[in-house]
């Protein structure tokens, strides 16, 4: 998981700094409850729960309540 995030940190900031982040969700197919799911950032927790929440909000038709650093 290291690895891909260090690979997916390069490709998005290529010039070292941090301009993009990302989270990366890894599950088995068809196991997502009571499976085990991983996760990697390159980002600050706070902010990528934020994040995680501003996408829930948007998939599932709703809205977020503001989170994360300012």
């Amino acid at each position: 998981m290291n690895a891909i995030a260090s690979v997916l940190d390069r490709a998005f900031n290529p010039t070292g700094t941090e301009g993009v982040v990302f989270t990366l969700f890894i599950a088995e197919a068809g196991k997502m409850e009571g499976g085990r799911v991983n996760y990697i950032s390159n980002g600050h927790r706070e902010d990528m729960i934020s994040m995680v929440r501003e996408w829930l909000g948007r998939v599932m038709g709703g809205f977020s309540a503001p989170g994360g650093r300012a």
